[in-house]
């Protein structure tokens, strides 16, 4: 099952793309996507999106379906068929 995964920001330049889709299965988590995609873009991604203890950066947001997963079930929220992940950095300052 396909899910569209649009990229942001410093994401978008670690990828190189705006936007992909990406056949999963029916169920699998937000983290193996991610991994998914780490295998696909390589170490430019994995810098972009995790720290040096290999942890998602805190400024790393994830969205699915509009809704950020920090109010989901975090990086073990389950997917499902369309839908569409945003991956961007958070932006903040005054």
């Amino acid at each position: 099952m396909p899910v569209t995964v649009k990229f942001f920001a410093s994401i978008r330049e670690a990828t190189g793309v705006d936007a992909i889709d990406v056949v999963i299965e029916q169920g699998e988590s937000a983290d193996a996507l991610l991994r998914r995609l780490v295998v696909r873009f390589g170490e430019k991604l994995t810098s972009a999106l995790y720290d040096s203890s290999r942890a998602l950066r805190k400024d790393i947001t994830l969205m699915v379906n509009g809704r950020n997963l920090r109010t989901l079930e975090g990086l073990d929220t389950e997917l499902h068929d369309a839908d569409v992940v945003l991956i961007f950095t958070s932006i903040a300052g005054g």
